[in-house]
């Protein structure tokens, strides 16, 4: 199943696409933007990588903290 994973608990934001436990793509910034401005434009990108579609995503994965 693919997974999209959000990391926004920092000031660094992860956002990454797996399969089955393989990491298939993984775009992370620290940027001077909000995670608002950054997110969106970060999922695009990571999801282009992995050459997913929006429908193909089975589960997302996002963490809480700090």
């Amino acid at each position: 199943m693919l997974v999209l994973a959000i990391e926004t608990a920092t000031i660094v934001s992860s956002v990454a696409v797996a399969e089955d436990g393989r990491l298939l793509s993984e775009v992370t910034a620290a940027a001077k933007l909000t995670h608002s401005e950054t997110l969106q434009p970060h999922i695009k990108q990571a999801m282009e990588m992995a050459r997913v579609k929006r429908e193909d995503i089975g589960a997302v994965a996002v963490s809480l903290g700090p």
